[in-house]
């Protein structure tokens, strides 16, 4: 049995050739097929690892850069006898700063290994186009 495909108001068979007509309904697609891709697998490309690890390595570096801020800010007002509302607020306010931070650079981290083949070859593209336009 086939089903109605909202997108066109047309009668879709079950045939794979016809599912790319529904957007959102199948993961392929006419472009899919004219590149091959249902037929085979496509080898990852080492400059796309290359890429995602130098920016895993800046996003942790600046994760723990912004901790030994916190860190240093903190010891400084405690060594120096600040008041205890005061040490109290930063640490909350710090605490809070630190967490959602850590938290959405992590989210950032497995979003990227997740969809970095998208993400990457785009750039890739480009700076492949720089070079062979600069010759």
């Amino acid at each position: 049995m086939g089903r109605i495909c909202l997108a066109k108001r047309r009668y879709v068979t079950k045939i794979p050739l016809y599912e790319h007509y529904c957007p959102g309904r199948s993961s392929g697609g006419l472009q899919d097929m004219a590149k091959g891709r249902l037929m085979q697998q496509q080898k990852p490309d080492v400059r796309v690892e290359r890429m995602f690890a130098t920016d895993r390595r800046w996003a942790i570096g600046a994760v723990a850069v912004l901790w030994c801020l916190y860190a240093f800010t903190y010891w400084v007002l405690f060594v120096s006898k600040a008041d205890a509302g005061v040490l109290l607020a930063l640490a909350i306010g710090g605490g809070l700063v630190l967490l959602f931070n850590t938290a959405s650079i992590a989210a950032m981290i497995i979003h990227y290994t997740h969809d970095k083949e998208h993400i990457y070859k785009l750039d890739i593209y480009y700076l492949d186009e720089m070079k062979r336009a600069k010759g």
